[in-house]
């Protein structure tokens, strides 16, 4: 009985050596371990591509400068920081959507709210007036945020 058991044990230590070895040498039956899949630009909804952080300083009738963070989320979500410098910050935030034309329309989430229009621009957005047009003159750069990086 007792050769019995040690050949079991002996077959089973076996099998389970030959079992671990399988593990570590590659077979030419298995399957090629998948690449990385990198994402191209042009496979980007507009959406997507527009998503972002977009930062800078916009003029103020009152102070020196209102700083605004706009975070346009890939999800539809939008949150906008501005500190009117020396003053109070104030947040809002809601839905945005974008267009065929770039043109992004935010529509917060309070109640009555009027919706704000940007337009895409390469690495930044240009804020427009209620009527989607960008500001023009020698103030119309001070209307871009430009996006982080």
């Amino acid at each position: 009985m007792k050769n019995a058991s040690r050949i079991s044990i002996a077959a089973l230590c076996a099998a389970a050596a030959l079992g671990l070895a399988g593990c570590n040498s590659p077979s030419s039956g298995t399957a090629p371990e998948a690449a990385p899949v990198q994402v191209q630009a042009q496979d980007l909804t507009p959406m997507q591509k527009a998503a972002g952080v977009y930062a800078g300083e916009l003029p103020c009738a009152d102070c020196s400068g209102i700083r605004t963070t706009l975070y346009l989320r890939a999800n539809g979500v939008y949150t906008r920081i501005s500190e009117y410098v020396g003053r109070d910050t104030f947040e809002d935030g809601g839905q945005w959507t974008i267009d065929e034309k770039g043109v992004v329309t935010m529509t917060p989430a309070v109640k009555g709210g009027q919706p704000s229009l940007a337009r895409v621009e390469e690495g930044a957005v240009r804020l427009l007036n209620a009527d989607g047009d960008a500001v023009e003159g020698p103030m119309a750069d001070l209307y871009v945020l430009k996006k982080d990086q």
